[in-house]
C-alpha cells in the first residue's frame, strides 16, 4: 500500500538500511583473486547467484519458483511485463533493486529510469540502489568503487559503470529523457497505486502511462518495461491491464500473477512460507483481505451480500425436521470454460418457512465425479434433481446410460430452462438472505467456505458458479409443489424410471 513517510521517518529507514547492508556484507573470507573472478563469472550468469552473493541483508530465505518466473517473463525485451504478486514475495526487492542493478554493473543495460505514483516513492529505490554501491563491501570489493560519497542527486545518478537511474512520478513523463545516446532500457514501474484506487478515469490514465508513455520512451521497443502491484481492486490500473491481455490482441503485453496458494493455503513460495504461516496471515487480514493481497482477487466484500445475514443451524436439529420438499440442482460447467468453472451441487430442504443448505458440492471435478455425487444425494435424501435444460440433454446422452448400468438406475433428473442472465438469478436470492429464510450447516468444508465466499465476493469473486446453483434450486423448488417427506430410498431398476425419459 502506498503510504507516506516524514522526512525523520524516511531518514531512519535509510539509516537501518545502511547499518544492516554494512553488518551483513562481511568481507569474503580466504578470497583469492581467482575466487574472484569465478565469483564474478558466476554472478554475471546467474542473478539469483548475484542476489544471495551480495545481498544477504535482503535475502534470508531460498528463491522458490515464483522468482524464477519473475526473472524469466522479466528478460523478454520488447514487452510489457506486470507481475501481481503477493504481498511478501519479494517482487520490488528482485526487479526493482537487485536485478536492474545486477544488469547495470554487468553492462547489460544503460539507463534505469523507476517510476512510482510521486517522486518521494520512487526515489525510496533509487536511494536503496545508491547506499548499495556506496556500503556494500561485497559490491565495493568485486565491482569497485561506482559513486562518490557526497555526489550527485539522490534521485538521478550515473555510476562508474555507465549506467544512469533516474526516479520521476508517472505525471513527470519518460519519452525525451536520454543518457548520453541512450533511451531508457529498462523502467521499473512500482507503487504505482493501492486497493483504494478505483477512480475510473485515474485507472485509465495510468494504464495509458504505461502502454503509453512508458513503453513509448525505449527505443524502438529495445527494452524492458516491469510493471509490480498488488490486484487488489477491480476498477484499478493493473486490472485493466490484466483484461486487455485476456484477449491475445495485445501481443506484447504479459500479466503474471503469483499468488500465495492455491486456494487451500499450500504456499507456492514452499522456501518461505508454511500453511499455517499462510492460515495465521488470513486469520489476521481476514477473508477479504487475504484475497486480495494474498491471492490477488480484487474481491469487494458486501456488494450485494452481507456476512451478517448469513444464519446457521446445527446438524442435530434435522432429527426432527420432516421437510415438505427437497431439492438438489446441479450446475455441470459444460460451457466454454469448463477449465475454470466449477461443477456445483446445492441441496436444499424446505420445512416451516425455511430453506436448510442440506449439502455443497463445489469442486472442479469430472462429469462423472459429479454425476456420482449425484448418485449419492439421491440415495441420501430422495431428493428431487434439477439441472439446465441445455446441459442436461449432453448429459444423458453421453454419460448417463454407463452409470445407469452401474446403479441399475437411472437418475430422474428434470430439466429446468434458464432465461434470465446469472447475474440477475443470483440477485433474485438476495432477499432470502436479508430476511434470514436460509440456513447454513455451522460445520466447516471448503465447499461451504468457498460457498460463502463466492456469495460475499458477488458479482467481483472470479467465480459464481456457486450462487447460480443455489438460485437454481430455489427454482426447482418453485417447480417441486408436492409435500415431500425426508426419508432414504434404496437404489431402483432403470424400468422404474423409464417413462421419465
Amino acid at each position: 500500500m502506498i503510504k507516506s513517510m516524514t522526512n525523520k521517518e524516511f531518514d531512519k529507514k535509510i539509516q537501518t538500511l545502511i547499518e544492516n547492508i554494512k553488518k551483513d556484507t562481511t568481507s569474503f573470507l580466504n578470497d583469492t583473486s581467482e575466487r574472484q573472478r569465478i565469483r564474478k563469472d558466476k554472478a554475471e550468469k546467474d542473478l539469483f547467484f548475484f542476489a544471495k552473493t551480495y545481498f544477504p541483508h535482503y535475502i534470508k530465505a531460498k528463491f522458490g519458483e515464483p522468482h524464477k518466473i519473475m526473472h524469466r517473463e522479466t528478460n523478454i525485451r520488447g514487452q510489457i511485463t506486470t507481475i501481481a504478486g503477493f504481498r511478501g514475495l519479494g517482487k520490488t526487492t528482485l526487479l526493482s533493486i537487485i536485478k536492474p542493478l545486477w544488469l547495470a554493473l554487468t553492462g547489460k543495460i544503460h539507463f534505469n529510469v523507476k517510476v512510482a505514483k510521486n517522486k518521494e516513492l520512487a526515489m525510496e529505490r533509487t536511494i536503496a540502489i545508491r547506499v548499495e554501491l556506496l556500503y556494500n563491501k561485497r559490491i565495493l570489493h568485486d565491482f569497485g568503487k561506482q559513486l562518490p560519497v557526497s555526489s550527485q542527486e539522490e534521485h538521478d545518478f550515473t555510476i562508474k559503470e555507465g549506467t544512469r537511474f533516474l526516479a520521476i512520478g508517472y505525471k513527470t513523463g519518460i519519452r525525451g529523457k536520454i543518457h548520453i545516446s541512450h533511451r531508457p532500457d529498462y523502467i521499473d514501474i512500482d507503487d504505482l497505486e493501492d486497493h483504494n484506487s478505483y477512480n475510473p478515469k485515474i485507472a485509465q490514465d495510468k494504464l495509458q502511462f504505461v502502454t503509453e508513455e512508458a513503453y513509448g520512451a525505449l527505443d524502438k521497443g529495445k527494452g524492458f518495461v516491469v510493471w509490480l502491484g498488488n490486484l487488489t481492486h477491480q476498477k484499478s490500473a493493473l486490472n485493466l491491464f490484466k483484461k486487455s491481455t485476456e484477449d491475445g490482441k495485445f501481443t506484447q503485453r504479459k500479466m503474471i500473477i503469483i499468488k500465495a496458494d492455491d486456494g487451500k493455503f499450500n504456499p507456492t513460495w514452499k522456501e518461505n512460507y508454511t500453511k499455517q504461516d499462510l492460515k495465521t496471515i488470513y486469520n489476521a487480514m481476514g477473508k477479504f483481505g487475504f484475497e486480495r493481497h494474498m491471492r490477488m482477487n480484487p474481491v469487494v466484500e458486501g456488494l450485494k451480500f452481507k456476512e451478517e445475514w448469513f444464519k446457521y443451524y446445527n446438524r442435530s436439529e434435522l432429527q426432527n425436521i420432516k421437510f415438505e420438499r427437497i431439492v438438489a440442482y446441479c450446475d455441470p460447467s459444460l460451457g466454454e470454460k469448463t477449465t475454470s468453472d466449477y461443477k456445483a451441487i446445492m441441496t436444499i430442504g424446505y420445512f416451516n418457512k425455511k430453506y436448510y443448505l442440506l449439502d455443497c458440492y463445489i469442486r472442479k471435478a469430472s462429469i462423472i465425479e459429479m454425476l456420482e455425487y449425484l448418485y449419492s444425494l439421491h440415495n441420501k435424501y430422495n431428493a428431487l434433481l434439477f439441472m439446465e435444460s441445455n446441459f442436461w440433454q449432453k448429459v444423458i446422452w453421453d454419460f448417463i446410460p454407463k452409470l445407469g448400468e452401474k446403479y441399475n438406475y437411472l437418475l430422474p433428473v428434470q430439466g429446468v430452462e434458464n432465461k434470465e442472465k446469472k447475474e440477475i438469478r443470483i440477485e433474485r436470492i438476495q432477499p432470502i438472505f436479508e430476511w434470514g429464510w436460509i440456513l447454513f450447516l455451522d460445520e466447516y468444508s471448503d465447499d461451504l467456505q468457498l460457498l460463502i465466499d463466492q456469495i460475499l465476493g458477488f458479482p467481483a469473486y472470479p467465480n459464481d458458479d456457486g450462487p447460480d446453483a443455489l438460485a437454481g434450486a430455489f427454482m426447482a423448488l418453485k417447480q417441486a409443489s408436492d409435500p415431500f417427506i425426508y426419508e432414504s430410498v434404496q437404489k431402483r431398476s432403470a424400468n422404474q424410471f423409464s417413462d421419465l425419459w
